[in-house]
């Protein structure tokens, strides 16, 4: 009797096993990646940007030769202090450069105001003093090459938190 309740314990646990591995290997379709892909930065977008900050933004690395790039511009931040809080996912580790750009030049003319390197899953604060008539430039850079690689920044006010967990890992 007790090897029939374990040989339908089995049959449960293989049965359930063998569920969660087709449901898996379904959203590795490129719709339901895209799907994920769009669902995580809505989420992450309801958690860690701050109401009270300058502005937010992101989205998926894209190649450019050897690396993986995206990039936040918010051309008129006013003056003050500011941290920027960076997450990703599905990189590995990416490299989050802040410049701080004068108005009305090339973001790549900026002078770098900090930088970080990002584990994805965790959150990197990076403190930035942005002097008057200036904008900040949020450069985000990986040599991982997973097409559904992404980033979310945010010019936050100092000390602000996210809401929620701000374990921003990839749900796949």
């Amino acid at each position: 009797m007790q090897t029939t309740a374990r040989r339908g314990r089995a049959a449960v646990i293989v049965g359930v096993v063998a569920g969660v591995l087709a449901l898996t290997s379904c959203t590795g379709t490129e719709a339901a990646r895209q799907r994920s892909a769009q669902a995580w930065l809505h989420a992450t977008a309801d958690r860690v940007a701050d109401p009270d900050g300058w502005d937010s933004g992101g989205g998926q690395l894209l190649k450019d030769g050897d690396v993986a790039v995206g990039g936040l511009l918010s051309a008129s931040t006013p003056a003050g202090d500011y941290e920027v809080l960076a997450v990703c996912r599905d990189a590995g580790e990416v490299r989050v450069t802040v410049r701080v750009v004068p108005r009305g030049t090339d973001r790549g003319d900026g002078v770098v105001a900090g930088a970080a390197d990002l584990t994805c899953g965790r959150t990197v604060r990076i403190p930035v003093t942005v002097p008057a008539r200036s904008g900040v430039w949020v450069q985000a850079r990986t040599s991982a090459d997973d097409e559904y690689a992404l980033w979310f920044s945010t010019i936050a006010t100092p000390g602000w938190t996210p809401s929620g967990p701000t374990d921003t890992s990839a749900r796949r």
